[in-house]
């Protein structure tokens, strides 16, 4: 986990521009705390803020070699066996860096370097030979990368905040809040802020003129099962394998639920590895114990990090400026305090269980999908009694066949909310904003649609990286390996959910390592209890003091005044079904004093 920022534009002053660069790092500079680099030349400046994980002391950035430079947030997998390729056809490396190979892979494959790429990363390059930068991100957008124009200047950075440091102006994009309100999650190259945007997840932009994008290579094809399923379970191993290799120690988080413990499983057969997870004060959020029980049971020491509901208020606003985006539960102050637990206690590297229900179907609401268009009506039922004891499973109140079940409860939450907007506030579908071709069958469709919002603009960025950069934390996710989502998607979605089974193929790659107990049980999402002015003091104050503030962003205050005011009314079903609302109010109010926008 690093921090990178770069300029591209006609030459000016350079002490200014390096000034503003190290300003825009010193804004970031939670990412990397272990040093800052900046390079200049005629008007391109990149600069770097380090989180020292590979060459400890001989990995600074910005890399250069020759008339190539560039800087790289997060991490390059399988770059030793690349480092002896390259060194055999003449290529010269002064550093022991995974970062160092990017330039050299540029050198010897051109633009079709970027297929050569396996890890978690996103990174800006200057060919200075050919007068032209580069910028791109991973397959999922893990780490991120955002992008503003400013008058005749190009910026990039790891975080909005950055850019404003730099010298941007900081504003909310009307069109971005407007499609948060409608279905929480914005159209994939949206930002919160006027005129920043993210690169898109899997593109290559070039700049030698203009800014133009490609997207990145396909996937293979579909093969028999049982070599599927082999296959996932060899490639899931290489993927940890590869991720436990660091300088420094390794941690990983773990729930105690499939995907976290078979990660923590896999690791521990290969390195040392301590695990973290988050200890809620209420059932049924809370899964520590059998997280704990699991990690005794494999010899790797476990630390709960406890989470009260007055932690989450307290953390909130810090939680909401780091991730930049709103939040409908106290689940992202959750993970910043886990962050935090995990930072203090002397890691900078954690391993992770994200992308797991998107590569192979794990969720809720992908499984009552496939049930829809099975005609399966008895296991609907089923299904739903189950959920129905479940926390925070999202299933839409109200169906609606021609969305997926997904955008159908997030909409729900939109209409709820409407009657306290202002007045002159429509909200908007992100999904008129989508770009490119989705796919046929419609459950790829669904899982595509949830990965580009939910995955790329909430998982990875606000509950992800935004909480784990706060705290100068690496985040790394095995299952979103390039080789662990090529085998699965050998597979057809159908295959994947055969029986109404989420996550069955992933759950038969797992068995002989996890206990059959774990392979069989259900998805337990990370959801904190919920914040109510029935279960909290704190809460009720604190809405209090937020819509009695002044100016509350988006909603009309008086409306909003009068329904805080009903809710102590409430029935508690009601009041946990009005959660969802408060915690939008409450993190757009933090992000508009914090950024003051």
């Amino acid at each position: 986990m690093c921090g990178v920022i770069a300029r591209w534009g006609p030459p000016g002053d350079r002490d200014a521009l390096r000034a503003r660069i190290a300003a825009g790092l010193a804004a970031i500079g939670h990412r990397g705390p272990d040093g800052r680099g900046i390079w200049i030349d005629e008007g391109i400046a990149l600069g770097h803020a380090r989180l020292a994980v590979i060459d400890v002391e001989g990995g600074a950035q910005p890399i250069s070699n020759g008339g190539i430079h560039a800087v790289l947030n997060g991490e390059l997998y399988g770059f030793e066996a690349q480092r002896a390729e390259l060194a055999s056809r003449g290529h010269v490396f002064r550093t022991r860096s995974d970062s160092e190979v990017l330039v050299h892979l540029y050198e010897e494959h051109g633009d079709d370097f970027v297929r050569h790429l396996r890890g978690e990363y996103a990174f800006v390059l200057w060919d200075a030979r050919q007068r032209r930068l580069l910028a791109s991100r991973d397959r999922f957008g893990i780490k991120p990368l955002v992008w503003a124009q400013h008058g005749d200047e190009l910026w990039f950075a790891s975080e909005a905040k950055a850019l404003f440091a730099a010298g941007i102006p900081a504003a909310w994009d009307a069109t971005a809040m407007r499609q948060a309100l409608y279905a929480q999650y914005l159209a994939p190259a949206r930002t919160l802020f006027r005129g920043v945007s993210e690169l898109l997840p899997g593109t290559l932009a070039t700049i030698v003129d203009v800014m133009s994008v490609h997207r990145g290579p396909t996937l293979p094809a579909p093969r028999d099962e049982l070599a599927i399923v082999d296959d996932i379970r060899i490639s899931l191993e290489d993927a940890v394998v590869h991720r436990v290799r660091a300088d420094v120690p390794v941690a990983a988080y773990l729930s105690g639920g499939l995907d976290s413990s078979l990660v923590v499983a896999l690791a521990a057969k290969h390195a040392p590895i301590t695990a973290f997870g988050i200890a809620f004060d209420r059932a049924p959020y809370d899964e520590h114990r059998d997280a704990e029980a699991f990690a005794r049971s494999i010899g790797v020491p476990f630390h709960p990090v406890h989470v009260s509901q007055d932690a989450i208020l307290e953390h909130l606003p810090d939680a909401v400026f780091h991730s930049e985006g709103l939040c409908i539960n106290g689940q992202l102050t959750a993970k910043f305090l886990l962050s935090r637990a995990v930072r203090d206690a002397g890691f900078k590297v954690v391993l992770a269980g994200e992308g797991a229900d998107e590569v192979f179907f794990g969720y809720a609401h992908l499984v009552r999908e496939a049930l829809e268009l099975a005609g399966d009506s008895a296991r609907l039922a089923e299904l739903d009694a189950q959920h129905a004891t479940q926390a925070g499973i999202m299933l839409p109140v109200e169906r609606d066949p021609s969305l997926p079940v997904w955008l159908d409860a997030k909409r729900g939450i939109g209409r709820a909310m409407r009657p306290l907007l202002s007045r002159d506030i429509e909200p908007a579908d992100p999904l008129d904003e989508l770009v490119g071709e989705l796919p046929s069958d419609p459950l790829a469709r669904a899982r595509d649609l949830w990965t580009r919002f939910a995955l790329a603009k909430y998982i990875l960025r606000t509950l992800g990286d935004g909480t784990e950069a706060a705290h100068g934390i690496e985040g790394r996710l095995p299952f979103l390996d390039p080789h662990v989502v090529a085998a699965a998607h050998r597979a057809t979605p159908a295959e994947h959910l055969a029986g109404g089974v989420a996550k069955r193929l992933l759950r038969e790659a797992a068995r002989g390592t996890l206990p059959e107990s774990l392979c069989a049980r259900p998805k337990q999402p990370l959801l904190a209890p919920p914040i109510t002015v029935l279960t909290s003091q704190r809460a009720s104050d604190l809405i209090n003091d937020v819509v009695r503030a002044g100016a509350l962003p988006w909603f009309d205050r008086e409306r909003v005044i009068a329904w805080v005011d009903a809710l102590p009314t409430l029935a508690p079903t009601a009041a946990r079904a009005a959660e969802p609302i408060l915690m939008t109010i409450l993190s757009a109010y933090a992000l508009q004093q914090r950024f003051r926008l």
